[in-house]
């Protein structure tokens, strides 16, 4: 059989080491050294990287580097990080993971895993550890929804409320960006060269390079700003009492300032509350093009709204969290907004985050549980919704929230769970 190998050309064995499972690509890279050299190609990984993670919607790992400038070696770790933690997350439990603890010398006030989930940033009253000094007291920190290694600061110094820009690189250094006074609002959130800016009665997107101002159209009644995200060619904001749905800013509107309605608006029948998350079930993709053609979405494209809801059940305490769905009902995108049931039973839930691709960790009581999405079947067809299971072993437990503020981030590629409280940030590793 070797004499028949050899007697190969190389474009050969390269065809057929592609039809093989990515473990059997491994083992025969120990057999000699002619296809150890072969098995290490970067058209080997470019190929298993877009058959393996990307074709079948698996969270990326590590930093999002744009695909070109990639090693072949770095290609090589996402796929099998990203293949690890598939067999692993469907079983998880507090054996499988690893736990390590970072003191810390202060109290924390937010936590972000950057990007790969090896480092931490730590938000203090006037610092961001592990490298930056705020120009004041930090009043909110928001991470970019397309660019999860940049962030936006907020810090009140004199009187104004000063913006920062920041890039953080995998190993914890932070570049400034841009500076600015924030004049119309508090800092919501981060969306590329626009700052989400909000408060009681009015919102605006603002981009921080120029200045520029879009107001943005608030629904009536809509009550206390939540969140955001987007969806499509949308930007979906959510408050405690509404949700409205707005067009991404096109190319003519970068730069000029105005005005913009909403395309659509929902009014709840129940108000909602922190924690909350939003996710379309799709993993972030790299930047820049890559060689492969990306996948298209399966079944009918939908964004997941779970959020807390205050209602009180009859003993006082906290009836549990709700789901509701978002989709487009016909090409004019036309959204409809639908409340889905869960069969939950907790007694609260403290905090939620979820990843981009649906894969999340949420804490009940004071155990902290992984959610997942899952395929559901409704009267338009298929949907990829965040699905809860409170019948999974928790992955540990966590302080109470009487005990002092209690910070959550996780990172769906990595597989990695980050939980301050107090003087003390834990680090769950999935893997």
């Amino acid at each position: 059989m070797s004499l028949l190998v050899d007697t190969l050309v190389d474009d050969v064995l390269i065809q057929l080491i592609l039809t093989l499972p990515v473990p059997d690509v491994l083992s025969i890279r120990k057999t000699c050294k002619r296809l150890s050299y072969l098995t290490k190609l970067r058209t080997i990984w470019c190929t298993k990287f877009h058959t393996e993670v990307v074709r079948r919607k698996l969270p990326i790992p590590g930093s999002y580097l744009p695909f070109t400038d990639l090693p072949t070696a770095d290609l090589e770790w996402k796929t099998l990080r990203a293949l690890q933690l598939e067999n692993k997350w469907r079983r998880i439990s507090r054996h499988t993971a690893l736990t390590s603890v970072l003191p810390v010398s202060e109290p924390v006030e937010k936590v972000i895993l950057l990007p790969g989930g090896y480092h931490t940033l730590t938000v203090h009253t006037d610092r961001i550890v592990r490298c930056w000094m705020s120009p004041g007291i930090i009043t909110n920190v928001v991470r970019d929804l397309e660019l999860p290694d940049r962030i936006a600061v907020a810090s009140l110094a004199e009187s104004q409320t000063i913006l920062t820009i920041l890039s953080a690189t995998a190993d914890g250094v932070c570049t400034e960006l841009g500076r600015s006074t924030l004049i119309g609002g508090n800092l919501a959130g981060l969306l590329g060269d626009y700052i989400l800016l909000s408060d009681i009665t009015s919102a605006s997107l603002v981009n921080w390079q120029t200045g520029d101002t879009l107001k943005l159209q608030v629904p009536l009644d809509a009550g206390e700003y939540l969140t955001f995200a987007l969806f499509q060619d949308f930007i979906v904001i959510l408050w405690s009492q509404a949700l409205a749905i707005f067009p991404l800013p096109s190319a003519s509107t970068k730069t000029v300032s105005g005005s913009m309605e909403y395309k659509q608006s929902f009014a709840f029948h129940q108000p909602v509350q922190q924690p909350i998350s939003m996710t379309n079930c799709l993993p972030r993709t790299l930047p820049s093009t890559s060689p492969f053609q990306l996948p298209g979405p399966e079944g009918l494209p939908c964004l997941s709204v779970i959020s807390s809801s205050p209602v009180q059940n009859a003993w006082g305490a906290q009836s549990g969290i709700t789901r509701s769905v978002l989709f487009p009902i016909d090409n004019n995108n036309t959204f409809s907004l639908s409340s889905i049931p869960m069969a939950l039973d907790f007694e609260e839930c403290s905090e939620i985050c979820i990843g981009p691709s649906g894969r999340g960790v949420w804490i009940d009581n004071g155990n902290l549980r992984p959610c997942t999405p899952r395929t559901m079947v409704s009267g338009l067809g298929e949907l990829q919704v965040v699905d809860f299971d409170d019948g999974c072993r928790p992955l540990c437990r966590v302080p109470s929230k009487d005990n002092g503020p209690l910070c959550l981030d996780f990172d769906d590629g990595m597989g990695r769970i980050a939980i301050a409280h107090g003087k003390e940030v834990k680090i769950i590793d999935l893997v």
